[in-house]
C-alpha cells in the first residue's frame, strides 16, 4: 500500500494493520525466515570473494574459507546500541508507548534492517545492488594517499578529531542523498512513519554505501588511527540510533550542539517546509551551510513520505523497486546530459 494512502487512512482512524499485533508469533517466524535468508546468502558471497581472491592470488583453497563469518565485531555492535535506545525511549515516554502486543508490528519492518546489518547480510545486498563494486571501493579508498595524522597527534585527540572529520563528510554524503538522482534510495528511509532507535538502519544498500564514500574517503586521506575510528564510529552510531528515538533531550543542545531527536524529526517531516532541512550530527555544519530548522514544534512534526515511488510493500520489495527507480533515475540523467535541452523537473516525492 502507498504510504501517502497508508497515512491517510490512519488519519481517518481506519487502520488496515490494526489486527497484525495479536499475532507477534508468525509475524517473528516470517521476520526470522527472511533475515536467516539473508544470513545465508551474506555467507555465500563472503565465502565466493574469498575463494575469488585466494584463486586470483593464484594460491589454494582451504576448508576453513567454509568457516568465514559474514559480519563483524561493528556490525554485532549494533544490537544492544538499538536496544538500549528502546529502553531509554521507554523509560523516558511509559509504556503505554511501549506495548509489547504493539511493538513487534510498529517495528518489524526496521527490524528486518537492524538484524540484516547485525548479521553481515546488508553487506552481501549491497554488493548485489552494486554489482560487485562495493567490494572494490574499501581497497580503492584504502590505498588513496594518506597525511598520517595518528603519527602527529595524540589519540585522545584524534577521537574528536575524527568525529570533526566524518561529520562533515557525512554531512555532504547525506545531503546528495537528497538530490533528485539519489532520493529514490533515500527515501525508503523517510518512508518511516513512527521513528524509533531501529529506524536507524532503516537503508536501501546502496544508500548506506553511496553516503558512506566521502566519509571513508577522508578518514583514510587524513590517516587517524584505526582504534580512534573505531570509537568515534561508535559514538556515532550511538547518536544516530538516538536522534531517531523519542528520547528527551534539553532544546538548547540541540540547537547549538549536537542533533537530538527533535531536531532529526523535522528532518523526517513531511511537511514541505521541513524538506532537505538538518542533516548533519553536529549542529556546526547545517548552520554554516543554511540547513538548520528548529521550529517550536519539532517534537510533534509528521514523519513519512507522501506519494514516494517505493510503497510499504515489505522491506525487500521496496529494495528492489528503489533500486529500479534510481537506476530508471541514472539512465534518465544520462540521456539530459547527451541532450541538453530536454526538460528538468525536480520534486522530493520522486522515488
Amino acid at each position: 500500500m502507498p504510504i501517502d494512502r497508508h497515512l491517510s487512512q490512519r488519519a481517518e482512524g481506519h487502520d488496515p494493520t490494526a489486527g497484525v499485533g495479536r499475532l507477534p508469533a508468525r509475524t517473528m517466524i516470517h521476520l526470522l525466515g527472511c533475515v536467516l535468508a539473508l544470513l545465508l546468502a551474506a555467507w555465500t558471497a563472503v565465502v565466493a570473494l574469498e575463494c575469488a581472491r585466494v584463486l586470483w592470488a593464484g594460491g589454494d583453497l582451504q576448508w576453513d574459507v567454509l568457516l568465514r563469518a559474514p559480519t563483524s565485531l561493528s556490525n554485532l555492535i549494533t544490537l544492544p546500541i538499538m536496544a538500549g535506545a528502546m529502553l531509554i525511549d521507554r523509560l523516558a515516554n511509559g509504556p503505554d508507548r511501549f506495548v509489547m502486543r504493539d511493538l513487534l508490528h510498529r517495528t518489524r519492518y526496521d527490524l528486518f534492517f537492524v538484524l540484516a546489518d547485525a548479521t553481515g547480510a546488508m553487506t552481501a545486498l549491497a554488493l548485489v545492488f552494486s554489482f560487485g563494486f562495493s567490494a572494490w571501493i574499501g581497497t580503492a579508498i584504502a590505498g588513496a594517499p594518506s597525511v598520517w595524522l595518528s603519527a602527529m597527534m595524540p589519540f585522545w585527540l584524534q577521537v574528536p578529531a575524527v568525529f570533526l572529520a566524518a561529520t562533515f563528510a557525512a554531512y555532504w554524503g547525506h545531503r546528495f542523498m537528497h538530490t533528485r538522482l539519489m532520493w529514490p534510495l533515500h527515501a525508503i528511509h523517510h518512508a518511516a512513519t513512527d521513528l524509533t532507535a531501529l529506524t536507524d538502519s532503516r537503508q536501501h544498500p546502496l544508500d548506506d554505501l553511496i553516503k558512506s564514500m566521502p566519509v571513508m574517503l577522508v578518514l583514510a586521506v587524513m590517516g587517524f588511527d584505526p582504534d580512534a575510528v573505531f570509537v568515534a564510529a561508535l559514538i556515532g552510531r550511538l547518536q544516530a540510533a538516538f536522534i531517531h528515538s523519542n528520547a528527551p533531550c534539553p532544546l538548547w543542545l540541540e540547537r547549538w550542539v549536537i542533533a537530538g531527536p527533535a531536531l532529526h524529526r523535522v528532518h523526517h517531516g513531511a511537511a514541505p517546509e521541513h524538506h532537505d532541512r538538518n542533516y548533519a550530527a553536529l549542529v556546526l555544519w547545517d548552520r554554516l551551510f543554511g540547513t538548520f530548522s528548529l521550529p517550536d514544534d519539532a517534537r510533534s512534526v509528521r514523519t513519512g513520505i507522501d506519494n514516494p515511488r517505493t510503497g510499504d510493500q515489505g522491506p525487500v520489495r521496496d529494495m528492489l523497486a528503489a533500486g529500479r527507480a534510481w537506476l530508471e533515475g541514472l539512465v534518465a540523467a544520462m540521456r539530459r546530459v547527451a541532450m541538453p535541452s530536454a526538460p528538468v523537473s525536480c520534486s522530493r516525492t520522486h522515488g
